[in-house]
């Protein structure tokens, strides 16, 4: 926490402020990626690797930056049983037996196959440190396939700590498979946004995966990842890689400045045919990581309102600002946030829009309002562009839906939800300052 948070917080007490924090309760998934049901370190940063545990035992090499202190790893398997009745929930690690929580699962995927996937906090063995580690696993029992393993770690190297956060359980899919067995859930992270771009990394374990470079019959896959708006397809690098049925993918992600959010979602498709020649592969989604190191400057210059932004054009810090798929210069925008609304809904929308995306660009948390933002920005696509006459009454008006959007961005504009607002630090900057001195 910063100073200046700090000295809200204490001086927001004086006041006689009240909040509320509280967090969704922890949950592993089944058809679904879910956050652990588990405590997460913090750390500096992630690295993953794994095997394939068709044949036994496997060996995972995993290379964990020099000088860096272990904060957690986390060993994740998943195999198939020939009924409903979940897999072996300890492996071998090194030779000591390891007992894991079942996180997904048992759940049918095809005749004789039901998969289910386990986790182990394995930290307390001592067996991962600084440098190249290798571990060996084995001793699964599955009637139908032990497919393989995986392990997560976490570390310190004493640069910035990363924002870090897992999500785990099993999610398969298969092109020709009804749903919920034909495709996976995306799976979207939030951060603070900077005014510089950063690079994240996002692991992911895949097992189950049919088809593999070295038997000459890799079948397609795709996975995306879209960040600022933008989606990179990642075509055909599931290929059971880490050995037959199991596959650890390590991305870097340039994340641009500004963004608070990165979807990754997974798909059995064929990027370059018909998806039905070759046939695409089958896969179970086993768990996906994101590291990225968050940007802290006294919490940011403090949220505007509408009424800041028109107000002040030297301080906007982009040019163009989009608005429900139409870009506007800074002049254009003013001059629409300064127009009467006359009962015109998409005024509304728009200036709260307009300053929350502002708000965001110079570098407040937008974490807590990313949703919305997107969320407004697609019923201004709908039922905008501004001025399109969107009135708020009758039951059948579009503004029963952006109505909670605009309260939403209000709040997050005039600094109710994850970032203080201008005003406030203005307010107390000069108790800060003499804090300082005093310091």
């Amino acid at each position: 926490m910063t100073k200046i948070t700090q000295w809200i917080v204490v001086a927001c007490a004086g006041l006689l402020c009240m909040g509320l924090m509280a967090g969704d309760a922890a949950a592993d998934g089944t058809e679904k990626l879910d956050s652990p049901s588990l405590s997460i370190e913090s750390g500096t940063g992630i690295v993953a690797a794994g095997t394939g545990l068709v044949s036994q035992p496997g060996t995972i090499a995993i290379d964990v930056p020099d000088s860096a202190s272990v904060k957690q790893v986390l060993l994740y398997w998943e195999g198939q049983m020939e009924t409903n009745i979940p897999g072996d929930d300890t492996i071998t690690v090194n030779s000591t037996n390891v007992t894991g929580s079942l996180i997904g699962g048992s759940t049918f995927f095809f005749g004789g196959a039901y998969s289910s996937a386990f986790r182990a906090d394995i930290t307390s063995l001592g067996l991962v440190s600084a440098g190249p580690n290798t571990l060996t696993v084995g001793e699964l029992v599955f009637d139908t396939a032990a497919n393989g393993a995986g392990i997560l770690v976490i570390y310190d190297d004493g640069s910035d700590e990363a924002a870090i956060e897992i999500r785990d359980g099993i999610d398969l899919a298969f092109i020709n498979f009804s749903e919920p067995r034909g495709s996976t859930i995306p799976q979207t992270f939030t951060f603070a946004a900077a005014p510089d771009m950063r690079t994240a990394t996002l692991s992911l374990f895949f097992s189950s995966v049919a088809g593999a470079i070295s038997t000459g019959n890799q079948r397609p896959t795709s996975i995306e990842v879209t960040v600022d708006g933008v989606t990179t397809t990642h075509s055909n690098i599931l290929h059971s890689g880490d050995g037959e049925e199991w596959d650890t993918v390590n991305l870097s992600v340039d994340i641009p400045a500004g963004t608070t959010s990165l979807t990754v979602q997974a798909f059995s498709r064929d990027d370059f045919g018909d998806g039905q020649d070759p046939l695409a592969a089958s896969f179970a989604w086993i768990a996906a990581a994101l590291s990225i190191v968050p940007f802290e400057e006294e919490d940011g210059p403090g949220t505007g309102t509408p009424g800041y932004w028109k107000n002040h054009p030297e301080a906007w810090p982009v040019a163009l600002i989009t608005i429900g798929e139409m870009t506007y210069t800074k002049a254009e925008a003013i001059a629409l946030m300064n127009m009467p609304e006359k009962g015109d809904k998409t005024h509304t929308m728009f200036r709260a829009l307009v300053a929350a995306k502002l708000n965001v660009h110079a570098g407040n948390d937008g974490s807590c309002i990313a949703e919305t933002i997107n969320d407004a920005d697609d019923w201004m696509a709908t039922y905008g562009p501004v001025g399109s006459g969107v009135k708020a009454g009758g039951k059948d008006s579009p503004w029963r839906e952006g109505e909670p959007l605009y309260s939403m961005l209000d709040d997050y504009n005039n600094g109710e939800l994850c970032a203080p607002s201008r005003d406030s630090i203005e307010l107390f900057l000069p108790f800060l300052k003499l804090l300082l001195e005093d310091d």
